[in-house]
């Protein structure tokens, strides 16, 4: 009984072979007679409707509601598109239509919008000098990294696709150094981690003390790479930092990523770098690590990475109370350095020469380092005298009080540019890195910070006519070479009163 009563309704509504046609659950019928007849009374009718509302959008919106009702599909596109020929705005019909609203534009379909922001990005692309990589329109000094499948991680920094799903999966990262969530709880303690291991603070000042050993500290601006005291190397970052108001001013403008500074603790460690005996190879080609206080290391390679390590170098040597002093110069002239070759690399040479390196040091020849110094849009007494002035002739805000002297750095610099003979001609100074100028190159440099100092506070009006014309073209609005001559021009100009500045400002 119980299978009969389930059974029963089931037969009710199966199909039989003599009633086949009368099914409807599944296959519907073909329509009627009647039915056909309709729909022809209804596109004929649809037809007069449509003649009669053309051009009138009040008309045309009654007929999309009869369509509609009826299920006219093909119809109503055809009326909703009449009402865009006359509006084409009206939202309410383009989404009718299934259209894709982009930035007050309306596309018909995806496949339209796709095509459309591809021309947009191209376009985009080429007005900013981009290159195509893949699907993208990218900066060409970003090849190199997107070459390698690294990413661009929120904070500025280049890392692979595997630690960018780290940042994703909520790991941490202490200095540069990655901490998963198990390990959370070291940071607790105030551990430091050293690859595998953790140490205390003064267990890894005393690891980080070593060459190729150095702590490696992201700030906002700068990376530092230095063997100083974590205490010590934190100040050091913090004086860098500061500069970077004066430096942005000057350029208009930060570069993308951090720039890299190794700030090492003693001239000992400095000349072991520059000199080519930490790990047998040299680091820079020009020999200013002997004739300043820092450089800028234009042969330095990580070979492993195929990476130009575009560092700037200097010491901060804490061993005696003079020599810790001077301390906060040699940071800021490393900052400056390291910032000007941020914003003035050299990505052609960068990318061609990486490809050259097989896991061993590269063997640099002349032509080497002539197209990557080629390459560079900064004149001498800029690339150089940028960095100096932030290091000798800024304006020493944190100088308040009593007595206290904001322009104390520019009057010793000035004194010490007096002590050795007085100021150089104007041409000399803009001739830095000419011939027979070896042994006047630290006092020739200290001289273009001078200039810079001058381009900045001296009030000129051709001289600071000329920077700010300057300024744009380096940063994309004019030509860069026309303005740097006009610069220069108006340099040679002032020749008087860059030395009457530097007398009143001693």
């Amino acid at each position: 009984m119980r299978f009969a009563f389930l059974l029963a309704p089931i037969a009710a509504i199966c199909p039989t072979s003599a009633g086949a046609s009368s099914f409807t659950g599944l296959h519907p019928e073909a329509p009627s007679t009647e039915q056909a007849a309709q729909e022809t009374d209804r596109k004929a009718e649809f037809k007069a409707r449509y003649a009669a509302a053309k051009g009138d959008l009040e008309a045309l919106w009654e007929l999309h509601e009869w369509c509609d009702a009826f299920g006219l599909e093909s119809e109503d596109k055809r009326v909703l598109r009449a009402i865009l020929k006359l509006d084409d705005s009206d939202r309410k019909a383009h989404e009718g239509l299934g259209h894709i609203e982009h930035e007050g534009n309306w596309f018909k379909d995806q496949k339209e919008l796709s095509k459309h922001l591809a021309k947009a990005a191209e376009k985009e692309g080429r007005a900013k000098g981009f290159v195509k990589f893949k699907d993208q329109w990218v900066d060409p000094k970003h090849l190199p990294f997107l070459e390698k499948g690294l990413v661009l991680s929120p904070d500025g920094e280049w890392i692979t696709a595997e630690l960018q799903q780290r940042i994703e999966n909520g790991w941490k990262r202490q200095d540069l150094e990655w901490v998963s969530p198990e390990e959370f709880s070291k940071l607790d303690e105030g551990l430091w981690k050293v690859g595998e291991q953790w140490l205390s603070l003064e267990e890894a000042n005393e690891h980080h003390a070593k060459l190729g050993s150095w702590w490696k500290i992201p700030g906002e601006t700068f990376e530092l790479w230095t063997t100083l005291p974590r205490d010590k190397a934190e100040e050091a970052l913090a004086v860098m930092e500061r500069s970077v108001f004066d430096l942005k001013k000057f350029y208009g403008r930060l570069p993308e990523s951090r720039a890299r500074v190794v700030l090492l603790d003693s001239i000992n460690q400095y000349n072991e770098l520059g000199s080519g005996n930490f790990e047998a190879t040299e680091t820079e080609s020009q020999g200013l690590s002997s004739a300043y206080t820092g450089y800028f290391a234009d042969i330095w390679w990580d070979v492993e990475k195929g990476e130009f390590l575009r560092a700037a170098v200097a010491y901060w040597d804490t061993s005696s109370d003079a020599s810790n002093r001077f301390g906060i110069h040699a940071a800021r002239f490393a900052a400056g350095m390291a910032l000007t070759e941020a914003l003035d690399p050299s990505p052609k040479f960068e990318a061609k020469f990486a490809k050259k390196l097989r896991g061993e040091q590269p063997e640099y020849k002349s032509a080497d380092l002539r197209s990557f110094w080629s390459e560079k849009k900064l004149p001498n007494f800029l690339r150089y005298g940028v960095p100096v002035w932030n290091e000798r002739f800024f304006v020493d805000r944190s100088a308040t009080g009593n007595g206290a002297d904001p322009f104390w750095a520019r009057k010793w610099s000035i004194s010490n540019i007096n002590r050795r003979g007085g100021t150089d001609s104007i041409s000399k100074i803009l001739s830095l890195g000419g011939e027979n100028q070896a042994q006047d190159i630290g006092k020739l440099f200290i001289e273009t910070g001078l200039l810079v100092s001058f381009i900045v506070n001296g009030n000129h009006a051709e001289v600071t006519a000329a920077y700010d014309v300057w300024r744009k073209a380096f940063n994309g609005e004019g030509d860069l070479e026309k303005a740097t001559e006009a610069l220069r021009g108006a340099l040679l100009n002032a020749e008087e009163a860059i030395w009457n500045y530097a007398n009143e400002s001693e």
